[in-house]
């Protein structure tokens, strides 16, 4: 502090005087020693104050900053079960964090079955065919997995043709449009083997099987067999055996010439007409009795006498 003249100028005195230094002037708080936070642990920052004149220091405060977010990732599919066609299936939809790995989600869900695999279709109940006789089966298909029933259908087994019976020999003929066999007459039981094909046996009228040593007459039947079960029936006709008896005698001339004068009735189709009608003209006539009349003494041969197919 100085003191001057007024008049002539000269420092009178001088005296050193002390100012109080001024405050601080703050600057703007800045962010320190800076650490991220993440989704797994804290960050933290210095937060420091400086003054905007002298630069020193005013404050240093610590700060902590929160964990930030978990980044979820995409589902996946842990522990699975697989789904059959039997049963349900199963797995865990879980969720990671893309960063630390957490687990962040898990949810159990179930896998609807699965469609059943269709195996080739078997045959069951089966009931085979027979000649003139269906036969049927069930058709089943079943899963090829789990073996589970999916279908089931009837199925029906066209019948077997007819079966018939084969003539060995030219003296018998089987006759489609009378339904029956033809045969010569004086043919026992035993000897159908030769004359006739297959498994056969004679019965009479009555459907009793004929013994060994019986003749065949009109009227009896050769019944065709399969594995010993009747498969078809042939009536028999001896042409000339109206009687039944399985010979051509002249008791058969009688009843030819008696029905040939109205004193015997024989309905057309049935076996004695077709028998007595050896001239073949849909009639018994005294023209029958007379050929049966020789035929019965050798004089005719009845393997001549036309027959209907």
């Amino acid at each position: 502090e100085a003191v001057w003249c007024a008049v002539c100028k000269a420092e009178l005195s001088r005296t050193k005087k002390t100012g109080e230094k001024t405050a601080h002037t703050p600057g703007k708080a800045v962010k320190e020693k800076e650490v991220a936070a993440t989704c797994a642990k804290t960050g933290s920052y210095d937060e420091a104050v400086w003054c905007a004149v002298c630069k020193a220091e005013l404050s240093r405060t610590k700060k902590t900053v929160e964990k930030t977010a978990h980044t979820p990732g995409k589902a996946v599919k842990e522990n699975e079960v697989a789904a059959t066609c039997a049963k349900e299936g199963s797995y865990d939809e879980a969720v990671y964090c893309t960063v630390c790995k957490a687990e962040l989600s898990r949810a159990r869900t179930v896998a609807e079955k699965t469609a059943h695999t269709p195996g080739e279709a078997k045959r069951e109940n089966e009931i085979p065919a027979e000649p003139e006789k269906a036969g049927s089966y069930d058709e089943v298909v079943r899963c090829a997995a789990c073996g589970e029933e999916l279908s089931r259908e009837k199925k029906t087994i066209p019948a077997l043709p007819p079966e018939e019976i084969k003539a060995k020999d030219d003296s018998v003929k089987v006759s489609k449009t009378a339904n029956c066999i033809f045969i010569p007459s004086g043919v026992k039981a035993d000897g159908l083997g030769a004359l006739v094909e297959g498994e056969v046996r004679a019965v009479d009228q009555n459907g009793e099987v004929l013994s060994a040593e019986q003749k065949l007459g009109t009227g009896c039947a050769i019944q065709l067999l399969s594995n010993g079960k009747v498969v078809r029936e042939y009536p028999v006709i001896v042409m000339g055996d109206i009687d039944r008896d399985g010979a051509v005698t002249s008791a058969d001339a009688r009843l030819a010439l008696r029905a040939s004068v109205g004193l015997e009735t024989y309905e057309a189709g049935s076996y004695e007409r077709i028998a007595g009608d050896v001239e073949y003209d849909s009639r018994i006539t005294s023209a029958d009795a007379r050929s049966i009349l020789r035929a019965s003494v050798g004089l005719d041969d009845p393997r001549l006498w036309r027959v209907p197919d």
